[in-house]
């Protein structure tokens, strides 16, 4: 039966490939799929959940480290018992534990949304690694973080303009954006340069997207955006380059 699952994908193997090659990509979807069978495509960062999450920026210190490691734990129980994350411990009770933490044992226990079967079995452990001082590991995944938005409007705006020209790009040579680069992606580079490097490479998106934009990309600290005679204009401050 796993035969058949397949066979039927042949006629859309040579579909794709004839419109790929009409349109002289052919070579972008092969690098694309080469991609995939490296090992190091799959690689996800230990604390991916905390440096991606929304909720993570919005907290203090301590409650930080505590989203931390209440993300690796759950991670570590479900690899340890080869359960899913959500059997350990559902997404949706994240934000209310992190918020009831505060009243330690007895916050947990007063918050209805938090069912007491997770404050019997957990609460405890869940104090614990609350009140535990940070590592200097943790402390420097913290510092990895974005900045909430409204700390830096500019950032944002920036953020947001790269983004669209990224799209506007895309439907005119008619490429999905998701494709070729998500919006956390250009925020992700401007934290680590290692993302750019493995995002962009050599390779077919930085040829799509063209000279310009990567150079915005490599230079995204020392943007300019100016308003002026009509125009909109974005640069590299030619002082921060010298």
């Amino acid at each position: 039966y796993a035969l058949e699952d397949v066979v039927i994908l042949e006629p859309l193997w040579r579909s794709l490939t004839k419109k790929l090659e009409a349109a002289g990509r052919m070579d972008w979807a092969q690098e694309e799929c080469k991609r995939m069978e490296d090992a190091a495509f799959y690689y996800q960062h230990p604390h991916h959940e905390a440096l991606t999450s929304n909720l993570i920026t919005n907290l203090k210190r301590k409650e930080q480290v505590f989203l931390i490691r209440l993300f690796a734990w759950r991670r570590t129980e479900a690899e340890r018992l080869d359960y899913s994350k959500n059997m350990i411990l559902p997404s949706k009770l994240i934000s209310q534990i992190v918020k009831a933490m505060r009243g330690g044992l007895r916050g947990l226990q007063d918050n209805r949304r938090i069912p007491e079967r997770i404050v019997k079995r957990y609460g405890r452990t869940f104090v614990r690694m609350y009140e535990a001082p940070p590592s200097e590991e943790e402390l420097a995944i913290i510092k990895r973080l974005p900045s909430p938005p409204d700390e830096d409007a500019r950032d944002e705006i920036l953020l947001s303009i790269l983004y669209l020209l990224m799209k506007y790009r895309c439907q005119d040579e008619g490429i999905s954006h998701s494709l070729v680069m998500p919006r956390s992606a250009i925020r992700n580079m401007k934290n680590d340069p290692a993302v750019l490097e493995s995002t962009l490479g050599s390779g077919w998106r930085r040829q799509l997207l063209g000279n310009d934009f990567v150079r915005w990309l490599e230079h995204y600290e020392d943007l300019e955006l100016r308003i002026e005679g009509g125009q909109i204009a974005i640069r590299v401050d030619p002082k921060k380059l010298r």
